[in-house]
């Protein structure tokens, strides 16, 4: 399933066997549909998720709750401030906080230097709700 279809009821994996947690993440993306999708599939996994629908929103969300995220998830293009700006400001704080650069654009980890993963758009919502669990599991 595609991010174009993230509307459709899920067939292929029972929910039950897709892997969760009690982490917190945020999620910064400007498609709602995306976003609002995406969260919602990850909230049914047990996790708290808070979300933002630009970088400066995203910025001041991570700055309110930054004891307790322990997850980024990062769009790369949106308007007003790019996700390589973001990117950089949670850097530039000395955050440790794991982000996962999401973009549509075919590119390299090294293209996003800071960032800890890269998922290319579109992704199924199960290898999302999979590769937020061995991130978070990962050293």
């Amino acid at each position: 399933m595609t991010v174009a279809q993230m509307e459709q009821p899920l067939t292929t994996t029972p929910p039950q066997q897709l892997p969760g947690g009690d982490e917190t993440i945020l999620i910064i993306d400007d498609e709602k549909m995306v976003r609002s999708t995406a969260a919602r599939m990850l909230r049914r996994r047990g996790y708290t998720v808070l979300e933002a629908e630009d970088g400066e929103s995203g910025l001041e969300t991570f700055e309110r709750n930054e004891e307790e995220i322990h997850l980024v998830l990062l769009d790369h293009s949106m308007p007003r401030m790019s996700g390589r700006e973001v990117l950089n400001q949670l850097r530039a704080g000395q955050s440790h906080v794991r982000i996962v650069i999401i973009t549509g654009v075919t590119a390299g980890l090294d293209d996003f230097e800071g960032a800890d993963e890269l998922m290319e758009k579109p992704f199924s919502l199960q290898s999302l709700v999979g590769r937020v669990r061995e991130i978070l599991d990962s050293p």
